[in-house]
């Protein structure tokens, strides 16, 4: 299980070019301890994105991510989930506009206002939908 923590996490995680792994010891008490009450027991990586800490784990069988600020505040969850989990609008879209496309990663975002986002990477862009399935912006990879 180990083994495929860490290789989930070293993989899908890789795309993350602008953070920056950093040791559990340079995340804030209050960061730390907030993610270790909500998560008891799991295995975690730390990364910081600017003034804001990032936990990457896997949490039941999914690689997950959370961006908290440095006073320990929920900025975005995100979720890896299957293509069959979108709505059923996204995925209309995405057979009507991306057919052959391979699609690299789907993710759901929880953001700090607890609203869904669904992200879905493809052929080095990012597709953001609503909760509803409909669709929010179509941007290119940075």
């Amino acid at each position: 299980m180990k083994k495929i923590l860490a290789t989930c996490i070293g993989i899908s995680f890789a795309s993350f070019l602008f953070s920056q792994n950093i040791p559990a010891i340079k995340v804030p008490q209050t960061v730390s301890s907030i993610f270790a009450k909500t998560y008891p027991g799991i295995s975690v990586v730390w990364e910081k994105e600017d003034e804001n800490y990032e936990a990457v784990f896997v949490y039941e069988n999914r690689k997950t991510s959370i961006v908290y600020s440095s006073k320990g505040k929920r900025l975005e969850t995100e979720t890896a989930i299957k293509q069959s989990e979108l709505p059923v609008k996204t995925q209309e879209y995405l057979k009507k506009n991306h057919r052959n496309a391979k699609i690299e990663e789907v993710s759901k975002i929880l953001d700090k206002n607890d609203q869904i986002i669904y992200e879905i990477e493809i052929s080095g862009k990012e597709i953001l939908f609503d909760s509803n399935g409909k669709l929010k912006t179509l941007k290119k990879d940075a």
